[in-house]
């Protein structure tokens, strides 16, 4: 009992402390102190190759007790990176409430300190990375184009077997020839059916094998006709 009672106020007293540091840190005193452990690169320099170096300050991600370890800021690139582990004298496990971490909790730093740090020296805020600094990826010297990233980045769902890749690509190209197939059978019939239609509205009237019976009217000019040619027969015949 006695041992637990001891680890227990231990543990406390050490989140006491975290608590009091972050609010000392982001104090006069406290921060012409961090400014010598920075000019020192006591905290670090920032992993990333293009910053060269730059001298890091720790950040807390989360302003609550138990929740993240510490983490470094870089003025530089703007960047929030893992600390790298140091190697701790005794093998125990540090109270800082992190469940099977052994990494300073981010409470102790906070998330104002960096920031306020370089606001209130201006004069140690870094230029920032130029744009053309960036890497840029190559194979065998040639740039890797940006859709060969997508393509990749894109795909989801378990990797086919090179197989099952070439069975799904025959099947896709059958079924987009059957799709042509269906569109051009579709766009001839809807011509064929346009052009008909084209030939019965021009006028021409349809031919049909039926005959009409002939009108009143056309049998009286018949029978006058006829008339008229008998009597210039008979005309012809009496000089």
């Amino acid at each position: 009992p006695d041992d637990s009672d001891d680890s227990h106020l231990t543990q406390n007293a050490c989140t006491l402390y975290g608590l009091i540091h972050a609010r000392y840190i982001i104090t006069a005193h406290g921060l012409d102190a961090m400014y010598n452990k920075y000019a020192a690169k006591e905290f670090g320099t920032c992993p990333l190759v293009q910053c060269s170096g730059q001298p890091v300050l720790p950040v807390g991600l989360k302003d609550e007790i138990g929740v993240d370890t510490v983490k470094i800021f870089c003025p530089k690139c703007q960047c929030v990176y893992h600390p790298p582990p140091v190697r701790s004298r005794n093998n125990h496990h540090s109270s800082s409430g992190v469940t099977g971490n052994t990494g300073v909790d981010g409470a102790s730093f906070g998330t104002t300190f960096p920031h306020l740090f370089l606001m209130t020296f201006s004069n140690l805020v870094p230029d920032p990375l130029p744009q053309d600094s960036a890497y840029i990826p190559r194979v065998f010297g040639f740039r890797v184009h940006q859709s060969a990233r997508q393509r990749n980045s894109g795909s989801q769902g378990p990797q086919q077997q090179p197989g099952n890749e070439r069975n799904g690509d025959s099947r896709s190209r059958a079924r987009r020839q059957h799709d042509e197939i269906d569109v051009d059978g579709k766009q001839k019939r809807k011509s064929d059916q346009t052009a008909r239609r084209g030939v019965v509205g021009d006028g021409q009237p349809q031919q049909t094998n039926q005959q009409q019976p002939p009108t009143n009217q056309q049998e009286d000019n018949t029978s006058t006709a006829i008339e008229n040619t008998a009597k210039r027969r008979k005309r012809s015949d009496n000089p």
